[in-house]
């Protein structure tokens, strides 16, 4: 029964490429969804449905941010729930890398 769960999508996704592209790219999410899969330098980033919520495990090397409700960009830790429809800035020191939205 779980086996089937994980093969159903929970959700879909969008992940934004890094500027000053920024190429768009939508996405099925199954599973703990790897963003590996679509950028390399988001290798090891899953991102999860939890609860209502969603969630990102985040390797040690990248540092995730959201925007707050004041918009002031707000460092995720690996595993915090975030509404959907919040965009996740990636890092890889100060340089944004790229970005994700699970839209539902």
């Amino acid at each position: 029964m779980r086996w089937l769960a994980a093969q159903r999508p929970w959700g879909q996704g969008k992940y934004i490429g890094p500027p000053p592209d920024c190429a768009e790219k939508t996405l099925n999410l199954k599973g703990r969804f790897d963003l590996g899969r679509v950028d390399s330098n988001l290798k090891g980033v899953k991102v999860y449905q939890k609860g209502e919520n969603v969630a990102f495990n985040l390797p040690s090397h990248l540092e995730a941010k959201y925007e707050n409700k004041w918009q002031r960009k707000t460092l995720l830790e690996s595993d915090e729930p975030i509404s959907r429809g919040t965009r996740i800035y990636f890092y890889d020191g100060q340089q944004e890398i790229a970005s994700f939205v699970v839209e539902s």
